[in-house]
């Protein structure tokens, strides 16, 4: 979701005409910079549910 948000902050600055060009900036600034961070949050979670455990195999007799 803070993704979702990050990127509409990026997208939309770009609407408006009226708004001067150092507010949009900090605005779309601020968007890629949570965008960002919110997707690799996301990563670091689905890569901790999905990834390998460290624990050692059966098979291998390090039980």
């Amino acid at each position: 979701m803070a993704t979702m948000l990050g990127l509409w902050l990026i997208v939309a600055p770009l609407q408006y005409e009226g708004v001067e060009p150092a507010l949009t900036a900090t605005t779309q600034f601020g968007g890629m910079c949570l965008a960002a961070f919110s997707a690799y949050t996301a990563l670091v979670a689905i890569e901790g549910y999905l990834g390998e455990s460290d624990a050692p195999e059966d098979d291998t007799g390090y039980a």
